[in-house]
């Protein structure tokens, strides 16, 4: 339930709310263990991968500002004043995050002088575009870091980028307009938990197919279960 976060939702869970509210159901009101699967662990594997290689840079930025005598800032206002008075840009991996009322780990943030993008790492779609459910959540790990940030006083933008290949498949900047719809998706996913709203289950065949829930889900449209 709700205080096993410490009263606080997980941003990854306005992703799922999008995708199919009923998950919300099985996992914090049936309390049904997570199934795992093979998207999941790939996408762990992908996200991997660019930690590591932006670690290797850090090291490199960190070494070269060493031996010139910089200092090497290690809190995100230090970055935001680094990158202010000197006019450098930082990326920084893994990020974690706590808001008013949601939580996470945002995959990087990119800080420059004049802006702070706020980026998720997904799996490209057909179409090359993102769906609607992953644009909420990003916004949703903006909406935290201008809450927890509030003083940094910079633009933020919400990139979703292809975790194969970096290239940005979208990007937005952060408006008053976003924050109510991420607080819309908080309030429904909260409503679920508390038993005030009632779930609504896709209809999606393609979605229950897809999803690793559905061994478990007693309304998925997806026959093929096992």
């Amino acid at each position: 339930m709700r205080t096993q976060n410490g009263g606080k939702i997980w941003i990854s869970d306005i992703h799922n709310q999008g995708f199919c509210e009923y998950e919300i159901h099985l996992r914090y009101v049936l309390e049904l263990p997570d199934p795992g699967g093979k998207a999941l662990v790939d996408g762990r594997a992908a996200h991997e991968v660019l930690d590591i290689s932006n670690q290797l840079a850090a090291q490199v930025n960190a070494l070269q500002r060493i031996e010139a005598g910089l200092v090497v800032p290690s809190t995100v206002e230090e970055i935001v004043d680094v990158a202010r008075n000197e006019g450098e840009s930082f990326a920084v991996r893994d990020v974690s995050i706590e808001g008013t009322r949601i939580k996470g780990r945002i995959d990087q943030v990119d800080f420059t002088p004049e802006k702070v993008f706020i980026i998720d790492d997904k799996p490209p779609s057909r179409d090359g575009k993102p769906y609607i459910n992953e644009i909420h959540q990003v916004q949703g790990y903006c909406l935290a870091f201008s809450e927890q940030y509030p003083e940094i006083g910079l633009p933020l933008v919400a990139v979703i980028r292809n975790e194969h290949t970096g290239d940005d498949m979208w990007s937005k900047l952060f408006t008053q307009g976003d924050v109510l719809k991420v607080n819309e998706c908080v309030n429904r996913i909260i409503g679920i938990m508390e038993g005030t709203w009632i779930p609504e289950p896709t209809t999606n065949k393609n979605k229950c197919a897809n999803c690793r829930w559905h061994p478990v889900c007693d309304r998925s449209q997806y026959h093929g279960r096992g």
